[in-house]
Parts: structure tokens; sequence; C-alpha cells
């Protein structure tokens, strides 16, 4: 196989372009919360805002006018020319420009979203070399049906909408576009109208991005609570975390929903943790609104997992936002605004939220793939070579020696001093080992429901 440049030029500079139109839609949202002095606002980064923003715009845009093909495009004019207009603001205001550029948050924002840039770029080409040898674009799949279903009924709500049924007889494309997973669809379809292209021609690139903010708001989330850690470790981190084999496995199965899934319970996760270490009302209303809107997203991504992960790291934010003394209150306040968040979510999106409490009890006992197998803890972080094969006794005792290690140094840094900074950690990773033998033992064994 033969690396051909041209390709990987052509997808590369589709990333940068997708990357960059996302966040111009979520600009205006950021320079919002900015303006209103909104602390929180760092939380949630301009693409991941830009894609909450198209998939509950998308909801209400299909259903009454039907294809949403206009609608990205609408949407990136506003932010470009939101973001342009702040722009010439900020230079025509004497030292305004300078002192953003000398913000060291936003130096080491720039310099997270760098790393994860290059590493998640370098783990593409490692992973998905086929991509890189054809001498036009593809999508790869290791055979699941889900890459096709994307790329068809992603097309027909780009170009056709709900209202039409499409041409396939016995199959209601249209209906299929607005149902579970809409806002994975939606954002695939806003992808390929901004960049002009087939929904099929985009899906690849649109995934490279996707991973590319999992890892940055996963930097975001580690900065908020590792404070001293460097930042190139913060950054280095974080990719290590989204180039493991069970994110390629679902990479490569094309779980799309999953993985943008996964990057909207981040995001809430690092608001509910800055929202509920900041006292003032202004940055509380900040933060239930951002929730609102992030959770809203959720209900036509993948409800019950963004819904049921974001409560489960709950823990994580509570424990990480302030000192022993008054972690019972922070724990409390962080509950409250997730919850209220949860309340906007379905007052902005009612037939979202109705339809992701149908579709959770649907799922609930419908067997529509492969059961996960069984998960040591080893493997969760990442020290797996093969998907899917049989636990033998050295996953154990490998999975038992790293438990007791990771045991061993957080009690060696709470005895430096250093625990407060530690203790989200120990139970971020109590929280995922607990919840998972909840649910393995609630199922009695591997199925379906666990993904």
């Amino acid at each position: 196989m033969q690396f051909d440049v041209r390709t990987a030029v052509d997808f590369f500079a589709t990333c940068g372009y997708v990357l960059v139109a996302f966040a111009l839609v979520g600009a205006p949202v950021k320079l919002l919360l900015r303006s209103l002095t909104v602390g929180v606002g760092r939380a949630a980064s301009a693409p991941v805002l830009g894609i909450t923003i198209v998939v509950l715009s998308s909801w209400y845009w299909a259903l009454p006018l039907g294809a949403t093909k206009p609608l990205a495009r609408i949407l990136l004019v506003v932010g470009a020319i939101v973001t342009v207009g702040w722009g010439i603001w900020t230079i025509a205001r004497r030292g305004a420009a300078g002192a953003i550029l000398r913000d060291a948050r936003v130096r080491q924002s720039a310099t997270l979203m760098a790393i994860c840039l290059a590493g998640i770029g370098a783990t593409m080409v490692a992973n998905h070399a086929q991509l890189f040898v054809r001498e036009t674009s593809t999508v790869l799949s290791l055979g699941n049906n889900d890459a096709a279903a994307y790329a068809l009924v992603g097309q027909h709500l780009l170009d056709d909408g709900p209202r039409d049924p499409g041409n396939i007889a016995g199959y209601d494309a249209g209906e299929s576009s607005i149902e579970f997973p809409t806002g994975a669809l939606a954002a695939l379809a806003a992808a390929a109208s901004v960049s002009g292209r087939d929904v099929w021609r985009v899906m690849e690139p649109t995934m490279f991005v996707t991973l590319v903010l999992g890892a940055y708001s996963t930097a975001l989330l580690l900065r908020e609570i590792l404070r001293q850690l460097p930042t190139v470790a913060i950054g280095i981190t974080a990719v290590l975390g989204f180039s493991v084999l069970y994110t390629t496995y679902l990479v490569a199965h094309w779980f799309y929903a999953q993985l943008l899934g996964i990057v909207l319970i981040t995001t809430v996760t690092t608001v509910v943790l800055c929202g509920a270490r900041m006292d003032s009302w202004r940055d509380r209303l900040g933060t239930v609104a951002i929730l609102g809107l992030l959770l809203a997203a959720g209900f036509a991504v993948y409800p019950h997992m963004v819904i049921l992960g974001s409560v489960v790291l709950l823990p994580v934010a509570g424990v990480a936002v302030g000192s022993l003394k008054d972690l019972a209150r922070r724990c409390i306040t962080a509950g409250l605004l997730l919850a209220s968040g949860l309340a906007v979510a379905i007052a902005i999106t009612p037939g979202l939220a109705a339809n992701a409490l149908g579709t959770t009890r649907e799922l609930e006992g419908v067997q529509a793939g492969w059961s996960l197998p069984r998960i040591y803890p080893s493997e969760m972080l990442g020290f797996e070579t093969t998907a899917s094969a049989p636990n033998a006794w050295p996953t154990v005792l490998v999975s038992a020696l790293m438990l007791l290690g990771l045991v061993g140094a957080a009690v060696l840094s709470w005895r430096r001093g250093v625990g407060a900074s530690v203790a989200p950690v120990v139970v971020g990773l109590a929280t995922v080992l607990i919840s998972y033998v909840i649910v393995y033992q609630y199922e009695g064994g591997p199925t379906y429901q666990q993904w």
C-alpha cells in the first residue's frame, strides 16, 4: 500500500474546515458568555457549543421546513459575522487584543488544542492507514451497518428532510432521520452542508473532529482538576485516553453517536465542576443555561448514555470543587446545577425529551447488536491489544496489581499534601468501576445494554 499525499491533505484540510465551522457556529454563544463575564464559559469549547446549536436547531428546523442543508450554512454565516465583528471591536479597543493574547488560560487552551490535533492525527494515521492509500476519500468499517445507515439517513436529512419517506420500499428514511440518533445525523449533515460535499465524503473527517473534541474536552476537565499538572502532560494524557483500543474499536464500528455522547458527557462534567466552584448568581445561571443546551443535545444524540453518564460522573465534579470541609455542600450544589440544567433541557426540547424516554424504554430489552464482553480494570485503562479476547489469569493479575498501584499512589500523594488534586481522580476511577460492576451484575453478564 502506498501513502497518497493528496488524499491525506484533502482529509486533514476537510477536518480543519469542519472544526473551524463548528467553532464559528458556537462562537456567538461563547462570546455572549464572555461579554457577560460568565466564567463557566471556559468549560465548554466553541466547537462543542457549535455542534450543540446545530443539533438543536436541526430538530426545530427539520420538522416544519424539511431539508437541513440551508440551516448549517445560515448558522455558519451568522457565526462568522459575529466573530468578525467582535474581532474588529476588540482590535479597536486599545490594549484589548494584547490582553487576550497574553492571557495564560488562552495560551494554555491553544496548546491543549494543538496537542490534541497532533496526537489524534497521528493516531488516525496509524490506526486507519487505509484512509490514505486511496485516490479518493472513503469510509472504513469493520462490518457494522451503522456506517451505511449514517450515510444514507444523514444524506436524506440533508437533502429531503423528515417529511419525505425516501425511495426505499418499506423503509421511511424521513422518519428515521428524526429518530434516535437524530443528533448525530444532524452533526454529519451539517458538516456536509458547510463543506458542500455528500455526507459519506465527510463522515471520516467529522469522526476525526469528534475524537479531537473528545480529547480536548477531557483536557479541559483535567485542567480544572489537576491544576498543578503541566499543560503538555494534560494534553498527552487526554490524547492517550482517546487512542486506546476500545476507542479505536468504537471508531472502526462507527459507533458515532456514542463517541459524540462522550464529548457531551465530559463537557457537562466540566461545566458542573466549574459552576459549583463559583458563588455568583450570574455564573450559576450561566451554568444552568449551558447545561440545558448540552443535555438537550444529549437527548438527540444518545439520550440514556448522556444523561446517565453525566449522573455517574457527578461525584467527580462534587469532590473536585473544594476542600473536605465543604464537601457535602459542594456536592449538593453540583447535583442541583445538573438537575436544573436537565429541567431547562426538558423545557426547551420537550419533544426530544419525550423521544429520549421512549428510546430508553425501547432499548432496555432489545438486542440490536452483540454483547459487550467483560472488561477488566487493566483494559479500561487501555492496556489491551485485542478486542473481545477471552480474559485469562494474567489479565486478572495485572488488573489487581494496577489497582493496588493506584491505591498506593493515592495514599502517597495524600501524605505529601496533594490529596485535593488526587481525590477527584480516585473518585472517578471508583465511580466507573463500581457503576460497571453494578450494571454487569444487574444484567446478569455480558449484554448489549452495557454499551
